[in-house]
């Protein structure tokens, strides 16, 4: 009798096991992610790493001639939404150049895989100075 209730609980556990694995591919793994995408913040937005385990979000794209960016922080709230300039102050980049190096990006600057910085346009002087200081300091 033992053994038909072992039998009969080790085939129950192994039909809920192929359930869950045949489903958890179907099902949205940000619910258990420490700090899931909030739904204001574009589904392409990168994740960047911030604070403690928290992270940001940001969003660039071309309109026009202007590279114009959207950061979030990770409750999404808009941290920035300018017109971003190029820490070398050119006044826009390529589209294809629009790839963000999360680990090296910020609350107010994004640095970009092909070696360029943007910066948001308000306030840039005050933006160039604290990332120079970040420049200056990882070229030692």
């Amino acid at each position: 009798m033992l053994a038909k209730i072992a039998l009969a609980v080790g085939v129950i556990a192994i039909v809920a096991m192929v359930a869950a694995f045949g489903l958890l591919p179907h099902l949205n793994m940000q619910l258990w992610s420490p700090d899931p995408k909030p739904a204001n913040v574009p589904d392409d937005a990168v994740a960047i790493p911030y604070i403690a385990q928290s992270r940001l979000w940001a969003k660039c794209w071309v309109e026009g001639t202007q590279t114009r960016c959207r950061i979030f922080n990770g409750a999404g709230t808009l941290l920035q939404d300018d017109v971003f300039v190029t820490y070398s102050r050119q006044t826009s980049v390529a589209v294809a150049d629009l790839g963000i190096v999360p680990e090296r990006s910020g609350p107010d600057y994004l640095w970009l895989k092909n070696g360029e910085i943007l910066l948001p346009e308000t306030n840039y002087l005050e933006h160039r100075q604290n990332v120079q200081k970040l420049v200056q300091a990882l070229a030692q």
